[in-house]
């Protein structure tokens, strides 16, 4: 994510009429004021950026990792997710206490962790399932199992 640290003030018309929009001349302004050029420098660099603890936080399930204490065991398991998700290394620079991406890298890992969560929500309402199921049988065999003891010999 950029983060600007100024402000633009564009006019909609020449007339500051409300509710009017000339096209022409806000791209006007907007190319004379130079953010055409600096949207266009922030894709060719790296727009992402996100500290090494809150990247190795976020996904460290997608590498088995436990939670992170120091910056270097941060900056480690967050060089692992990197190398396992991100193939291509020149996608990706590693900063002294940031991560710097190109842009599409953050939203490939929020896929990844999707899908990685989707999938572990899955199996785990499949083990909740499974173990009620057979828990509801366990109670139902022990009811019949008392269901006869309290019967009469013959009475059915």
């Amino acid at each position: 994510r950029t983060r600007p640290t100024f402000v633009r003030c564009i006019k909609p018309n020449a007339a500051k009429a409300p509710l009017l929009l000339h096209a022409g001349m806000v791209d006007h302004q907007l190319r004379c004021s130079g953010v055409y050029a600096a949207v266009k420098i922030a894709q060719a660099g790296y727009p992402s950026r996100i500290s090494f603890l809150d990247f190795a936080t976020r996904y460290r399930m997608l590498v088995r990792g436990s939670h992170v204490k120091t910056l270097e065991e941060a900056r480690e398991q967050s060089r692992s997710i990197l190398l396992d998700f991100c193939s291509d290394s020149s996608l990706y620079q590693l900063g002294k206490h940031k991560i710097f991406m190109k842009g599409g890298v953050l939203a490939r890992l929020e896929e990844v962790l999707s899908h990685h969560l989707t999938d572990a929500a899955a199996l785990l309402q499949g083990s909740v399932r499974r173990r009620r199921t057979s828990s509801m049988k366990a109670w139902r065999r022990a009811a019949e199992e008392l269901e006869a003891q309290g019967r009469p010999p013959g009475a059915h």
